[in-house]
């Protein structure tokens, strides 16, 4: 298993130890290339309208992950040679999509949060009028419907506190996400020191006076995540693979030694055809929310913190570190991802030129 070492700060004494104590996440390769291909970014469809550019996106985002990271003997992911050869500005840029893919990944793996769009990316489709200053990186939202607001800071070098002062800042010129506050807001820093990757992960104050109210429809938002993906598997030739049942359609990313598969049900709902996206989530509900979870722990710390201290142990486990170790490869967005054995420990903690397939 591979391992991303984060320090939480600035979270309530009250929540549980993943929230209040230097922990790890836990993922495997498949998770961290789920995360590398569902996080928002750019999408050209304005520019390349047949949904050529969405294909090279998804190849372009495994690709990177493949050639700058590397496995060491601990799990914790390091360097490849390959990055350390790229000029700053290079690294730059492969930094912060890293960090783009990390912060999705903590935003899974930690808060139970599948969707996370970015907010820059799909302001047509959200909010055309909104134009802020300074605003965060995404809004995500879990299957209750509880809402997240995540700003990503990646970095060549331990991120300080003028950067994270700075992402806090954008995480709180929003105020209401359809009408109610969100549950959460977090500042992430991920960056590599000794050619390691770590985390450091803020929970920042609440809005600003002059922050600004967001209604974002469920279905377009849920549209904005799903349409790069539903044009790759669409577009691409099916893939014939055994582990990967439940998918409507799975296609192999060429080249990659990955399967990149969507459950039918959602290419259903997409399409018009199927379950409407309330069902969908409704599914979903199977584990309590943890971001419902955060808000009635913080709500009654306000009102009683020494009680709280005293209860709730259950609410706490929720928020534990035990769930941070187990591996999902399917995620609760319904996206898949089944990767070949050239993504095994013998081939990834070599360096990229050595690896072969």
């Amino acid at each position: 298993m591979l391992r991303l070492p984060y320090r939480p700060e600035y979270f309530g004494a009250y929540m549980g130890s993943a929230l209040t104590q230097v922990s790890e996440i836990s993922f495997t390769w498949d998770e961290l290339i789920r995360a590398a291909i569902t996080v928002g970014r750019r999408n050209w469809s304005d520019v390349l309208r047949h949904g050529t550019y969405s294909i090279l996106e998804g190849l372009w985002r495994v690709a990177i992950v493949r050639a700058n990271l590397i496995e060491e003997p601990d799990g914790r992911l390091g360097e490849s040679s390959a990055f350390r050869d790229l000029d700053p500005s290079e690294r730059g840029a492969i930094s912060y999509f890293l960090g783009l893919t990390f912060t999705k990944l903590i935003a899974d793996k930690l808060f139970s949060v599948p969707w996370l769009l970015h907010l820059d990316v799909y302001r047509q489709d959200l909010n055309p009028h909104l134009a802020l200053p300074i605003k965060p990186d995404f809004v995500g939202m879990d299957a209750h419907q509880q809402w997240l607001v995540a700003e990503s800071k990646g970095r060549t070098s331990p991120v300080g506190r003028q950067a994270l002062e700075d992402a806090k800042r954008q995480t709180r010129s929003l105020r209401n996400l359809n009408g109610a506050l969100p549950a959460l807001r977090i500042a992430v820093g991920t960056y590599f020191t000794s050619g390691m990757s770590r985390a450091r992960i803020w929970d920042p104050d609440e809005f600003d006076e002059s922050a600004v109210d967001l209604s974002i429809p469920l279905e377009d938002f849920a549209r904005a995540y799903y349409r790069p993906l539903v044009e790759i598997v669409e577009q691409l030739p099916p893939a014939e693979t055994r582990t990967i049942g439940e998918s409507g359609r799975g296609v192999q990313l060429s080249g990659l030694d990955a399967v990149l598969s969507l459950d039918r049900e959602i290419l259903a709902w997409y399409h018009g055809t199927g379950s409407s996206w309330d069902e969908i989530l409704a599914a979903r509900r199977t584990v309590p929310s943890v971001l419902q979870q955060i808000v009635e722990l913080r709500r009654m710390a306000e009102s009683d913190r020494q009680a709280t201290m005293m209860r709730d142990t259950e609410k706490r486990d929720l928020l534990g570190s035990r769930r941070l170790q187990e591996p999902s490869f399917k995620g609760s967005d319904g996206v898949y991802l089944e990767l070949g054995p050239s993504w095994n420990e013998e081939f990834m903690r070599r360096e990229p030129e050595d690896r072969g397939r």
